[in-house]
């Protein structure tokens, strides 16, 4: 029997980060899926359906928030860890982080190898 190999989303309009982001979550043995911006994150959030998903805020077409609101619109999309990768305060996205529903990791306090090690433990759990 083939086992599962766990899906991230990495949704972040930085090309070079995403890629770098998606080399260090493969290296951790995790298959990774990658959009540049929210639209094409929603998308394929809903197609594949990722066992974890990696958020930028500020993006083009459709910002991190309304991603994440509208990913948790379905029921599969209820229980996706998701994750805002971002610069934006976490004091501004309280109101998705106090719900339980999102973790908040700040780019620049927060190293790759930590965001790796999180995103294995969110995986690991589901």
């Amino acid at each position: 029997m083939a086992q599962h190999t766990q899906k991230v989303l990495v949704i972040e309009d930085d090309h070079m980060l995403s890629r770098l982001i998606a080399k260090a979550l493969m290296a951790a043995g995790l298959s990774v899926l990658e959009a540049a911006n929210g639209k094409v994150g929603i998308e394929l959030a809903r197609r594949k359906r990722p066992d974890c998903i990696l958020l930028d805020v500020i993006m083009p077409k459709v910002d991190g928030v309304t991603v994440m609101h509208e990913i948790r619109k379905t029921p599969a999309g209820k229980r996706i860890p998701i994750i805002y990768w971002t610069n934006v305060p976490k004091t501004e996205l309280m109101s998705s982080v106090a719900q339980g529903t999102v973790h908040y990791m700040s780019k620049a306090n927060h190293s790759l190898q930590e965001l790796v090690r999180t995103v294995v433990s969110l995986v690991a759990k589901g």
